[in-house]
């Protein structure tokens, strides 16, 4: 059977229910809720952790961007980006 177990997933996280309560209440076995649920949990860490890789990125390219723009060109810049 096709289910969204990512909006039982939400749905669950709102909840104040445990597994097995809100499993009988949406008629899915709980262990079928379990699997679902705790691959559900470390694809949305694996998503947390690429964010803040990504907003690091986006820093050190803005870093970057403004320390070219206030160099005196580029060959400048490479030589103070690698410590000559």
């Amino acid at each position: 059977m096709n289910r969204d177990y990512y909006t039982l997933w939400l749905k669950f996280r709102q909840s104040k229910e445990s597994l097995s309560q809100f499993a009988k209440r949406v008629g899915v076995p709980k262990s079928e809720l379990s699997v679902a649920f705790r691959a559900l949990s470390q694809a949305d860490l694996k998503i947390a952790l690429l964010e803040r890789k990504i907003y690091r990125l986006e820093e050190n390219l803005r870093r970057c961007y403004e320390e070219l723009n206030n160099s005196k060109g580029l060959g400048s810049f490479l030589k103070r980006l690698i410590g000559g």
